[in-house]
């Protein structure tokens, strides 16, 4: 089935939300898994997804700045929540570190960055070659 209707930001706006979904779910799940569960940031990253997931799909060009602005959030929630886990990891004093450790934080970061920068590329392009 070939779809000639979608353009390069289309693909580039999914390929952002389903990097924003699975990072939201694993880390969800992960820092369930090690008792170091921030539930906002996940939550956050889910939503986002879900909002450019319609916004592609329903195609609603006033809601692509939405998902960056909510990963940009998650990001900054998450980093903010870690930072006592940050400092204990890096000093080797395990003074306020949590079962996260320093290798997935920064997976889980560079990963929330990634979706950003690619929901806010996309949210400068075209979704659709139709004129809505």
């Amino acid at each position: 089935m070939e779809n000639k209707k979608r353009t390069l930001g289309f693909t580039i706006g999914f390929i952002s939300a389903v990097i924003a979904l699975v990072t939201g779910i694993v880390l969800w799940i992960y820092g369930s898994a090690v008792g170091d569960h921030y539930a906002v940031a996940p939550i956050i990253l889910i939503l986002g997804a879900c909002i450019a997931l319609v916004g592609l799909v329903m195609k609603l060009p006033f809601l692509s700045i939405l998902p960056g602005a909510a990963y940009m959030t998650a990001m900054g929630l998450y980093i903010t929540s870690q930072m006592g886990n940050i400092s204990g990891r890096l000093s080797d004093t395990g003074f306020g570190a949590t079962g996260t450790e320093l290798g997935m934080l920064i997976a889980f970061c560079v990963l929330m960055l990634v979706a950003t920068i690619l929901a806010l590329v996309t949210s400068f392009m075209k979704q659709s070659k139709e004129t809505a």
